[in-house]
């Protein structure tokens, strides 16, 4: 059976209205730039005026992603226990939710559930890899490898019970086990927090410090690849003081290769503080963990702009890709009846995320948009000489813009125009002809528009 065939049968996408379709068999995944298709026709005139300037460049994107659960976790459909409360949900259908999310959606990331035990006695005694506690994640990993995640990093949910903030030694030591075990499965980790939201579980910056040039030092000294990212905090607010505290240290400084906070408690409110910190130490900054319930592609879009073009963010990740239908925060909901599978849903957001990480790849640059019309909100990127562009229109009428591409060269002639609005989802609506790095396009309402080169 064809991959998008399960699909087909497994998922329903919804549009802006909260209204769902099923996917035809023969709908194909839109691979990188969107087909050629039909010429575009251009207003004559614009309310309005988008300038790139190719030249002026900012950060790097590193990618999009989300947090991850196994399958067979019974947290995924809200129950406890063993591997015996899991999930009823073959392999096909498993690869198909796999393929929506790293194939169809774009995502490059992803954070596994590192699940403590909260039984191990000491530092020495022999860790679970079983299951949740890594064999389960390795094996999702390298499934979902194969459909392009490009980056697989851990933060502990938690410490076990014997670690406190004053045995750095000792954590570092667990900590190591799995970083090995991980590497010796092929899997060698990108990136390793030392606990998720330090400041929510009443860990200190200080200890997260010491435990990073502990760990920083080991990790080097064993020849891995691995970087560490701090503090993966509960929002910016708190994450720029813990960050503070661990940077400050030379030492610490060295072996830690990108921030990382999440946006609870108003967190938007306080990025500013850890874009400065970000911005003083030449660090990218992510975005690692949110997410919304909303009806609305145009919420997390906007969402995604903000971060990326106000605060310079390189990566950001949604807080799960799928999840049982109970809980709101997923890209791909997943009903059940009982522990019986019973289909799933791609939920509003991932058409915002994807109107992003299905065309602004890992290695794109951020480089200079501004609108003359505070509705009218856009980001573009240059990756391999090749530009992309995504626009949003937030208002609740169709735009008309102007776009002059200053400094794109005269290899942008046509870009692919790809669409998400009230009766859109992920559109291949045509190709744009570019004229000296100028064109017009109109912007439906409330819409997502992606412009690929």
């Amino acid at each position: 059976m064809r991959i998008w065939t399960i699909v087909a049968t497994i998922l329903t996408l919804g549009c802006d209205g909260g209204q769902t379709k099923p996917i035809a068999p023969e709908e194909p995944v839109i691979e990188g730039p969107a087909p050629q298709g039909p010429e575009v026709q251009q207003p004559a005139t614009a309310t309005a005026t988008i300038t790139i300037e190719a030249s002026q460049t900012h950060q790097e994107i590193q990618g999009f992603g989300t947090s991850m659960r196994i399958f067979s976790d019974p947290h995924l459909i809200n129950l406890s226990g063993g591997i015996e409360n899991s999930l009823d949900i073959t392999i096909p259908e498993q690869d198909a939710i796999l393929k929506t999310l790293y194939e169809g959606i774009g995502l490059t990331r992803v954070r596994p559930l590192h699940q403590t035990t909260f039984s191990q006695p000491d530092a020495l005694s022999p860790i679970r890899t079983d299951w949740v506690f890594a064999d389960g994640h390795i094996e999702l990993v390298k499934r979902a490898r194969q459909l392009g995640l490009k980056e697989w990093w851990l933060s502990p949910i938690a410490l076990e019970s014997w670690m406190n903030n004053s045995r750095p030694s000792e954590y570092v030591q667990w900590a190591m086990k799995f970083i090995r075990y991980w590497k010796s499965r092929g899997v060698e980790l990108t990136y390793y927090s030392i606990v998720n939201e330090p400041s929510f579980v009443k860990v200190s910056g200080v200890f997260v410090r010491d435990a990073v040039k502990l760990l920083g030092k080991q990790l080097a000294d064993e020849g891995f690849k691995t970087r560490i990212v701090i503090p993966d905090d509960f929002n910016p607010q708190s994450g720029s003081e813990n960050a503070r505290i661990i940077l400050r240290d030379p030492e610490a400084r060295k072996y830690v290769g990108a921030l990382a906070v999440h946006l609870y408690g108003n967190g938007i409110n306080y990025m500013d503080r850890i874009a400065a910190v970000a911005e003083e130490y030449g660090l990218p900054l992510w975005m690692s963990e949110f997410s919304f319930e909303t009806q609305s592609p145009l919420d997390w879009a906007s969402l995604v702009h903000t971060l990326i073009a106000e605060y310079n963010v390189s990566a950001v990740d949604y807080m799960w890709g799928f999840f049982g239908d109970y809980d709101g925060a997923q890209l791909v909901s997943i009903a059940q009846d009982s522990k019986q599978f019973r289909g799933a849903t791609l939920r509003p957001s991932a058409y915002g995320m994807a109107q992003y990480a299905k065309y602004v790849r890992p290695g794109a640059k951020r480089v200079s948009a501004t609108s003359s019309l505070d509705s009218v909100r856009a980001t573009a990127f240059v990756n391999d000489g090749k530009m992309t562009i995504v626009v949003l229109n937030l208002g609740g009428t169709p735009v008309s813009v102007r776009f002059n591409a200053n400094g794109a060269g005269s290899g942008l002639q046509s870009m692919n125009l790809v669409r998400t609005s009230s009766s859109e989802n992920l559109a291949a609506v045509g190709h744009v002809v570019v004229t000296n790095g100028t064109f017009n396009l109109e912007l439906p309402a409330r819409s997502i528009s992606t412009l690929v080169q």
